[in-house]
């Protein structure tokens, strides 16, 4: 294994360096999208153990009809209250 920003392969040769520069005509554009305002809701699965059933937690976050689901099951109640809470609070604080 290697470190980080030696400049050297794994064998412990030296990487040559290539600067590279911006051709004549070349160009590039990009631009970034607001997603985080289309989200009303947030949603986080759990596993109810007693009852043996999926349950979902939710959180209103805005005025957006598009509803976030966060990804995968949480293990408990608390954990998939916190990761809405945590989400839902992301959220406003973006917009």
């Amino acid at each position: 294994m290697t470190k980080r920003n030696r400049n050297e392969t794994l064998t412990g040769q030296p990487l040559t360096l290539q600067e590279v520069n911006r051709q004549i005509g070349d160009s590039f554009r990009f631009s970034i999208e607001d997603r985080q305002s289309d989200y009303g809701k947030v949603e986080a699965s759990y596993q109810d153990k007693k009852k043996a059933k999926r349950k979902t937690e939710k959180s209103t976050v805005g005025k957006g009809k598009a509803t976030k689901k966060l990804k995968g099951t949480f293990a408990n109640k608390e954990t998939a209250s916190k990761a809405v809470h945590a989400e839902s609070k992301r959220i406003k604080e973006l917009r």
